[in-house]
């Protein structure tokens, strides 16, 4: 699915189900806050990731999560992979399941992927899951 047919999916949604999308969300990201959370955290997000920040912003998305660059929010992405240590084991945390695990992009170099694994935290085990962040979106947030 492309970025584009999410958006229109996520638009339809919000028509139909409106209470999905009504919890607490950061606003759109800039390109500035965008370049400054790569800056700080060494790495270079996927496009995707990139458009959904600039479209949603980040924190509660329908039934999932999505963290932001915004550093002063609960959902900060820089915060939340310092706090894991994250980056540092190949990894860029961008959503979690509420019980200790993570949802998010393997590492290579300072580029991150566009598939989309999860980090288990009892075993420490990086898992690939989806193709993409959108994939991921779908399966997890837009699903009741």
């Amino acid at each position: 699915m492309t970025f584009a047919e999410f958006a229109s999916m996520v638009e339809r949604l919000k028509v139909s189900r409106p209470q999905w999308f009504e919890l607490d969300s950061d606003p759109p990201a800039t390109i500035d806050q965008v370049q400054a959370a790569e800056r700080s955290l060494g790495v270079e997000f996927p496009v995707e990731y990139v458009s959904f920040l600039q479209r949603y912003g980040g924190g509660y998305f329908a039934f999932g999560n999505v963290f932001s660059v915004d550093e002063a929010s609960d959902w900060s992405v820089v915060v939340r992979n310092r706090e894991g240590g994250f980056v540092d084991r190949g990894f860029l945390a961008v959503s979690d399941n509420g019980v200790g695990d993570c949802y998010g992009f393997p590492i290579h170099g300072k580029l991150c992927m566009s598939q989309i694994a999860f980090w288990d935290h009892e075993t420490s085990q990086v898992s690939p899951l989806y193709d993409g962040f959108v994939d991921f979106l779908v399966a997890v947030a837009l699903k009741p």
